[in-house]
């Protein structure tokens, strides 16, 4: 259509229309009146103002959308159609007996009209955007795996709205705007664990009970369970006031009839391979307040523990402040990482084993309080899609130590600077580092000044050669192995070593090198230490003496370094005079002679050799 009116109105008759090709409205205007167009090739759809209005239209074929479109009475997908991350408005029905593949895209369901959805059909997001008090009327089966936005009028669910969960997506309901529900909605949640294993699991509708799950997973051990009479109960709870170690307030459920709360964690395990956890009811919507509880029996690190769960059926931004009121609250989560067999921990932008601000709908995930009354509520404005508002945390200064034993498993302790630390397990910035239950599986922690085990562990500054000491757990025999994550971007001039107290011996960690250690199995609170040394600041750099067993020089390309002392191996790194780090190689065998050929800048330039057993630096100072 170029440039013209195309009317299929003729002599009183308004004519349906057949596409086999393309539909390409460059410039012109198309007049449906009361028409059917029926796009039975495999062609393509556009119009230049980017919306083209339809009456009503019949994909049976393969088409795909390269522009909007707007459909006043019915879309009828009876084959096929690609959207193409297009959208598509519809006034009034939707039809699908074939199949909708959004590739991103949206329907939306606007204007006076009542629209009736019918068919089966596999949405990315839909949006319900009616005039107040008009409805959509889901008589069909819509399973929506991208977001539902509910901005006005009112959607009539009859049970058959499904928040779908599948291998590579989950849907998610966005933040409510002024439409309503009528009935229910089924929330489901798409799980594969590689084994049998606990997982920490929530629901993110009201009124559900034990019975809800019972058929999404074998459960054994309590009444009305598919094992009921075997002696291992496959989920428990927690109790916060039960005094004494933490692990004392986990209990069993008792019987597919128990309710258990939105917003309350529970502890499931559930066999190896595909599950899909599937819960319907009115979901939870606008503000909610969880139900925590503080319980003084004199120990700071067994009290104040509550398993809570994510109460809406969406991603939620733990980090969005302005949405979230925590009162008596410590600021870092826990969870439980299936595939790991870990915890994770995660506090203002630092994450271990995985953990990140951003908490998936039916997830369940532990906190502390430590005050009495603690009040812990959510608006809907902290719900997040992930991909839209992902958080970068350039301006946090962290790095991760790593440490994998020799059945191939792994834990993590964080280092952070923030100038509000202090030595002592500050709760805003600091996180527990809490064991694995698998006794095969390792745990390495950070002691603070107060004697906490700490998963993340900040400093207001490393200045000075800073140790700390390490709370190490080997859960198997053999070697064990140690590096660092981003460390090579934490800070310029710092080293870091594990010294070992037993042997008085040091060990150079970093992100490319890996330390290897025997150990037996067993508890190690003594013996380690992570130290961190500063490089000495430029102005009291003190060249390598005569005695060292380094020579240091540079020609106009390339720089020299020869060992004197055939033994051992360095890592070198070479600065320039503002402290900016221009040359870094590691694992250099000193029993040659040493040279590259790197980028020297005129000026100050400061050499650092580290030598990798011992942990001493040699500084040698050039100035060209």
């Amino acid at each position: 259509i170029d440039n013209c009116t195309f009317d299929v109105r003729r002599s009183g008759i308004n004519y349906d229309v057949e596409i086999q090709g393309d539909w390409n409205n460059i410039s012109g205007r198309f007049t449906p009146r009361t028409s059917n167009v029926t796009f039975s090739g495999s062609g393509t759809i556009f119009n230049y103002t980017g919306e083209e209005g339809f009456y009503d239209v019949d994909f049976s074929g393969t088409p795909q959308l390269v522009s909007d479109i707007t459909v006043s009475n019915e879309v009828y997908v009876s084959n096929y159609l690609d959207a193409n991350d297009n959208d598509v408005y519809v006034e009034k029905d939707w039809v699908c007996t074939g199949d909708y593949v959004g590739n991103g895209g949206t329907v939306i369901f606007e204007g006076a009209n009542i629209s009736t959805v019918s068919g089966t059909t596999d949405f990315d997001n839909v949006t319900i955007d009616k005039d107040s008090g008009i409805e959509v009327d889901v008589t069909g089966t819509m399973n929506i795996y991208g977001t539902l936005l509910m901005d006005n009028g009112e959607l009539t669910t009859n049970d058959n709205v499904v928040i779908a969960s599948n291998a590579t997506a989950t849907g998610r309901l966005g933040v409510m705007g002024l439409a309503t529900f009528n009935g229910d909605l089924q929330v489901d949640r798409y799980m594969n664990p590689p084994g049998n294993e606990w997982h920490l699991i929530g629901s993110s509708v009201t009124g559900m009970s034990i019975a809800d799950w019972n058929d999404d997973f074998i459960t054994t051990g309590f009444t009305g369970s598919d094992w009921p009479t075997f002696g291992f109960c496959s989920i428990t709870r927690y109790d916060e006031t039960q005094l004494g170690h933490k692990d004392i307030g986990v209990y069993n459920v008792t019987s597919t009839a128990d309710a258990i709360p939105t917003g309350e964690g529970v502890r499931a395990y559930i066999a190896q391979g595909p599950h899909t956890l599937s819960v319907a009811g009115p979901p939870v919507t606008g503000a909610f307040a969880w139900s925590l509880t503080y319980t003084n029996s004199g120990s700071a690190v067994d009290d104040g523990w509550n398993l809570v769960s994510n109460p809406y059926p969406s991603t939620i931004d733990w980090d969005d402040t302005p949405n979230w009121v925590r009162t008596g609250v410590k600021d870092a989560i826990y969870v439980w990482v299936s595939e790991h067999a870990q915890f994770s921990s995660y506090i203002a932008g630092v994450g271990t084993n995985g953990g990140t601000q951003y908490i998936p709908s039916s997830q369940a995930f532990w906190v502390q309080t430590d005050t009495p009354l603690p009040v812990m509520s959510i608006v809907e404005g902290a719900k997040s899609n992930v991909d839209e508002t992902f958080r970068n945390y350039e301006d946090i200064s962290f790095f991760k130590v790593q440490m994998t034993t020799s059945n191939g498993k792994t834990d993590e302790a964080a280092i952070r600077l923030d100038g509000e630390a202090t030595m002592e397990f500050d709760s805003d910035l600091d996180a527990y580092e809490l064991r694995s239950t698998n006794a095969n599986y390792p745990s390495v922690g950070l002691l603070t000044a107060d004697g906490v085990n700490a998963s993340i562990y900040s400093f207001a500054t490393l200045d000075e050669e800073t140790m700390i000491p390490m709370s190490i757990y080997v859960g198997v025999q053999g070697d064990v192995e140690f590096n660092t994550e981003g460390f090579s971007g934490f800070a310029a001039g710092l080293t870091v070593k594990i010294y070992d107290s037993l042997n008085d011996e040091y060990h150079q960690i970093r992100d490319v090198a890996t330390t290897t250690l025997t150990l037996d199995a067993g508890e190690y609170e003594n013996r380690f230490y992570l130290v961190i040394t500063p490089r000495l600041n430029f102005e009291n750099v003190r060249d390598i003496s005569q005695e060292s067993q380094y020579d240091v020089w540079a020609d106009d390309s390339n720089l020299f370094i020869r060992g004197t002392d055939s033994s051992g191996s360095v890592d070198i790194e070479v600065y320039n005079a503002v402290g900016q780090r221009i040359f870094s190689e590691q694992n250099v065998n000193m029993g040659r002679l040493y040279s590259t050929s790197i980028a020297l800048q005129n000026g100050l330039m400061i050499v650092d050799i580290i030598d990798r057993d011992s942990g001493q630096r040699s500084t040698k100072r050039l100035i060209r």
